[in-house]
């Protein structure tokens, strides 16, 4: 017994006994001058609560005072009356803890006895096989009411053992806020020590109560390993009860279940033997009738197995939901009671290591309406034999040589009324079983993933281990110690041999399958560079690339066999548990094999150069570089996945700790060395400064994060930032894949189109070559954008799914205000809206987003109407565009100011005036963007239209919310208010055809044949290449001018831009054709006559001018 209780008190909290020492010898000086502070604040001048009461009432009476003056001292004394309150609660724990530490030997001695009893007694389950179901039953329901209180004493115990190791954390912060409250109130001034006075009587409770509870909590420090001792043996005597009934109870319905079965299954059977003599003695037909009683028979057994099925899932549920719901309590109060102290991470880690998870075989959510129909469909059974008479009649009148058996066939429809009757009242008990047992397991899932996400949050966001100092040197040595004894230790125990052994066979297929490729490893290598002999020829084939994919990860796999049974050997030394050994080495294989299989397709004249057609001297200049990473970043990989799997050893892994540090310090020497070479090679450039920024920075963080003790945080990162590597590597893969393939399906039409040139005319096929080419590559330009979109979603989402555990964390964010709003109610100043730092991290998120979807999503839009070459749809395009652009801008901004809090009330004053403002001095920019989307929406002018506004023409080049940019004859770029558009008369030369009549007017003189002038005009116009085939041409007389006839062509052009090009030909045709058949085109003559004078005319006839 001496033993066990010198064991016990071995157990001593490291942590309270460091508090004690640097505590006491922290304030050993502040004690001295508190040490006289209840002598100060003597008991007698500490009123009673009813002379506080007498004086609460003396103020109410007193006419003389002023509110504020009343009032003021109203709350001295109500708070006078608070401290009493608290401190008749102190006297009442000094007391008790007084009791308890004077007979504390005595009581350990007692509670070592009680404990070594428990051991015993309760030890095993006694005997229930021979129990009947009444004895049972029973038993059962004493053993439940047993196993509710020992959970509920077990709870009160656990609660005591998580108050003590608490106790030194809260006694430091309470200790520390009592003693700085003394001070504040003696600092005062304003204190003359009368009673009388009511703010001096505050004053004088409060420091002794204030004192009063110091001088408990440190008789409780001084205790602390005694009670500690005594809390320990209480929760492992009500553990082991605990225990004990737990697998009792589950026992007893386990016989439960035996005894309910047998006897079922013997009415079935009965009934069965029955229905076969009675089938013996007459017909089959009356045998058939009474099968449907067996199935009834059945049914009822079925519901019953599933009704103990549910009593017992409902009891462990239960046992769980009052687990979990002690565990959710006790989290919260050591949550309120420690703040980011390494006794709150382990108390954390042991909570997340024991949160009950139960996992039910069925689901509920089908179960509870399927049960539902059957009540349904038995009550219908019901009511259809409720009259037995009509019921048999029926069933006679099916067949009438059943009239002789009528009297067996009521006998037997009574008894399936009772049956159906049975069977309704057992799914309506399976029913409220599967209603109970789904709140509960509802609650106990919510309860269960909000103690985890609490958790998970809490611990990723305090450090788990002490800082680097000189006292982590000190315990370093201890710690390192006992890891390798604890090795050590391991290999000679039999357990570990027998998990060892577990561990091996799983690792045995893979390495039959290493020695398996190692035989045809030649076989391998041959059959890739038939393969590869293959690319860019007439037998080159789309699953060429994929199938030498495959081959590749299968040729390396001995290489990653003898890797992995390197790290496996080290798993199994630092890891005991076959379960947990199996999951490192399964996450450590996954590790080995993307290293192993990227380094080696990035070898010369491998994979990525003959596939994908990557340069081999881009390769070689990384992939050394890689594989020297690689070698340091896997023991960093198998620490944090030890440490993931199994973090209740964190505190002391120093060996883990020290690799962590030491390969990223590699990591960084490294780095540096690398950069220094590619300079002297290269010289400066961007990547070379952002991947050395990146290759030094990540480690470093990695070491500053280790240094200040958050091994934990920096476990959880490192994992999943290996699984985002991971994934853009197969990203990148899948990525090269895509364009193989786009490019063999180019290779196969080009070589088509060679077979065409070669079947067709030259011009033609080079006509139809030149299409053919471009519309290819615009459907694969498009197609390959489409699949890097897709693979780029699905990246996302694994990233997402591997990063999703985290996502709790950053409700941390929330937590950390920038900006807190407050108001007035009641005279009291309420925080009513805060900015965290989660919200101002979501906007400028969601900006971001904005941002970068504004940049691709309109034009990606515009893209899929840009693939039919109609005019309509390329505007439509434009449309969308434009508004989509704004639209993505607006939402952005509305959510991003939604996020940090601004919301409309914030916002009307500012709307009013802009309304304000928007009818006086900018209704003309307003009335712009009203026409703008107008323009946008009806699309009266798009992007490429040939207009006329006001005596200009021009090209529409530009359409924007403010002004449209025309591009005019001139090439000038105007800019015209949209406003303009609307408001003034617009042509719009091709906003529904673009064919557009041209008049062309020929002069032909009088004495020429005008019929034979008609004929030759309608042949230039027939050969006129830009005229419109589709509309007739009309060439008519216009008139009789003076000189000559005038003859109107009325011509149709296809496209505007063709006009002056169709007015050239016309003339230019027409001048050779009428000169060629001397048609006379006349034209105006002008005769001029010289008249010679002489000087003396001259002169005269200038001075009369």
């Amino acid at each position: 017994m001496k033993l066990r209780i010198l064991a016990l008190q071995k157990k001593i909290n490291v942590s309270a006994l460091i508090f004690l020492f640097l505590f006491f010898l922290f304030n050993i000086q502040t004690n001295n001058s508190f040490a006289n502070t209840l002598d100060d604040a003597r008991l007698s001048d500490i009123p009673t609560f009813s002379e506080v009461q007498n004086r609460i009432s003396e103020i109410n009476d007193d006419k003389g005072l002023g509110d504020a003056e009343k009032k003021e001292k109203l709350k001295r004394l109500e708070n006078i009356k608070t401290f009493l309150t608290k401190l008749d609660m102190l006297k009442k724990q000094n007391k008790d803890l007084n009791e308890r530490i004077k007979n504390s030997e005595l009581e350990l001695n007692k509670l070592t006895e009680i404990y070594q009893n428990t051991e015993q007694k309760f030890d095993k389950i006694p005997e229930i096989s021979n129990l009947n179901s009444n004895d049972v039953e029973k038993i059962l329901d004493k053993a439940k009411a047993e196993f509710s209180n020992i959970q509920k004493e077990y709870s009160n115990a656990s609660d005591e053992v998580n108050n003590l190791q608490t106790l030194p954390e809260r006694a430091q912060t309470t200790i520390t806020q009592n003693q700085n409250s003394i001070k504040k109130i003696q600092d005062n001034e304003n204190i003359t020590g009368s009673p009388q006075n009511i703010e001096d009587l505050s004053n004088n409770v409060e420091i002794y109560v204030l004192t009063f509870e110091n001088n408990l909590l440190q008789t409780q420090m001084s205790s602390l390993t005694t009670l500690q001792n005594i809390a320990d043996l209480y929760n492992k005597i009500a553990k082991i009860k605990l225990n004990f009934y737990n697998n009792y109870v589950s026992a007893l319905q386990s016989r439960q279940n035996e005894i309910l079965s047998g006897a079922v299954d013997k009415d079935v059977s009965s009934t069965y033997e029955e229905s076969k003599s009675l089938s013996v003695k007459t017909t089959p037909k009356l045998a058939k009738v009474e099968e449907h009683n067996k199935k009834l028979l059945e049914n009822i057994n079925d519901s019953k197995q599933r009704n103990i099925q549910l009593n017992n899932d409902s009891h462990e549920v239960i046992s769980a939901l009052t687990q979990v719901r002690q565990m959710k309590k006790s989290l919260d109060d050591q949550l309120s009671a420690l703040n980011r102290s390494l006794v709150l991470s382990r108390l954390l880690n042991k909570a997340q290591s024991i949160i009950p998870n139960v996992k039910l075989k069925y689901d509920l959510d089908e179960t509870i309406p399927k049960l539902n129909l059957w009540l349904y469909e038995l009550k219908e059974m019901r009511d259809s034999l409720f009259n037995i008479e009509e019921t048999v009649n029926d069933i006679i009148k099916t067949d009438p040589s059943l009239e002789v058996h009528r009297e067996q066939i009521v006998e037997f429809t009574k008894k399936r009324l009772q049956l159906c009757n049975d069977l309704y009242q057992e799914i309506a008990n399976e029913l409220n079983a599967s209603i109970a047992l789904k709140l509960n397991y509802d609650e106990l899932n919510k309860l269960r993933n909000s103690i985890k996400s609490e958790i998970t949050e809490k611990l990723f966001w305090i450090p788990s281990n002490q800082p680097l100092n000189i006292d982590f040197v000190k315990t370093s040595l201890p710690y390192i110690s006992y890891e390798i004894s604890n090795i050590y230790s391991k290999l000679k125990s039999d357990d570990f041999i027998q998990d060892t052994q577990i561990t091996i066979i799983w690792l045995v297929p893979a390495i039959l399958l290493a020695l398996l490729v190692l035989a045809l490893r030649k076989d391998i290598k041959n059959y890739l560079d038939r393969l590869a002999s293959r690319l860019d020829r007439k037998n080159d084939t789309l699953w060429i690339t994929p199938l030498s994919i495959l081959i590749t990860a299968f040729k390396v796999i001995p290489s990653i066999v003898w890797r992995l049974i390197v790290g496996a050997i080290c798993v199994i030394l630092l890891l005991g548990k076959s379960e947990e050994q199996v999951q490192v080495i399964s996450m450590l294989l996954l590790h080995i094999a993307f290293f192993v299989f990227f380094i080696n397709i990035f070898n010369p004249n491998e994979l990525a150069q003959r596939h994908f057609s990557i340069p081999p001297q881009k390769l070689e200049k990384n992939r050394l570089f890689i594989a020297r990473i690689w070698n340091l970043v896997i023991p960093i990989l198998v620490v944090a996945n030890i440490t993931e799997i199994d973090s209740s050893k964190i505190y002391y892994d120093i060996l883990g700790y020290l690799i962590i540090i030491l390969c990223s310090l590699a990591l960084i020497y490294l780095a540096i060395t690398w950069a220094k070479d590619k300079y002297i090679a290269e010289g400066l450039s961007a990547s070379l400064i952002i991947v050395t920024v990146v290759s030094i920075l990540v480690p470093l963080i990695i070491i500053v994060m280790m240094v200040t003790g958050y091994y934990y945080t920096t476990a959880k990162l490192i994992n999943r930032t290996a699984f985002t590597f991971y994934t853009l590597l197969f990203y990148w893969l899948l990525k090269n894949l895509a364009l193989r393939s786009l490019y063999l399906i180019d290779n196969r039409m080009a070589r088509k189109r060679l077979e065409i040139l070669k079947m067709e005319k030259k011009k033609s096929a080079t006509v139809r070559k030149v299409k053919r080419a471009l519309r290819f590559d615009f459907i694969g330009t498009k197609t390959f954008k489409l699949i890097n979109a897709i693979l780029i979603t699905f990246t996302v989402c694994l990233m997402y799914w591997q990063w999703n555990d985290l996502a709790s964390v950053l409700s941390y964010l929330k937590t950390i205000n920038l900006l807190d709003t407050t108001s007035l109610v009641d005279g009291k100043t309420i925080i009513t809206d805060t900015i965290s730092l989660a919200d101002v991290l979501l906007a400028l998120l969601i900006l971001g987003i904005s941002v970068m979807l504004n940049k691709n999503l309109p034009a990606l839009l515009e893209r899929f109407f840009l693939i039919k070459s109609n005019n309509i749809q390329k505007s439509t395009g434009y449309t969308v565009r434009i508004v989509s652009s704004y639209a993505i801008t607006a939402l952005g901004i509305i959510f991003a100011a939604g996020t940090v809090g601004v919301k409309w009330e914030n916002l009307q004053w500012l709307v009013a005036a802009l309304s304000v403002g928007l009818g006086f001095g900018l209704q003309e920019i307003f009335a712009n963007f009203v026409s703008g989307l107008i323009i946008l929406l009806e699309r009266q002018i798009r992007v490429g239209d040939i207009i006329t506004l006001s005596d200009m023409s021009g090209t529409v080049s530009k359409i924007r919310i403010r002004a449209t940019t025309i591009t005019s004859f001139e090439n000038k770029e105007v800019m015209i208010p949209n406003r303009q558009f609307i408001t003034s008369a617009l042509t719009n030369w091709s906003l529904s055809n673009t064919v557009t009549k041209l008049e062309f007017i020929v002069g032909v003189a009088y004495g020429a044949d005008v019929d034979k002038a008609k004929s030759l005009l309608r042949q230039i116009i027939g050969r006129c290449p830009y005229i419109s085939k589709t509309r007739q041409a009309l060439v008519n007389i216009q008139s009789l001018a003076d000189s000559s006839i005038n003859i109107l062509c009325e011509v149709y052009v296809d496209e505007i831009g063709k006009r002056k090009a169709t007015n050239d030909y016309l003339c230019s045709e027409t001048l050779r054709i009428f000169d060629q058949n001397n048609i006379e085109i006349p034209f105006n003559q002008m005769e001029v006559k010289i008249k010679n004078l002489d000087k003396e005319q001259f002169l005269s006839d200038l001075k009369k001018n």
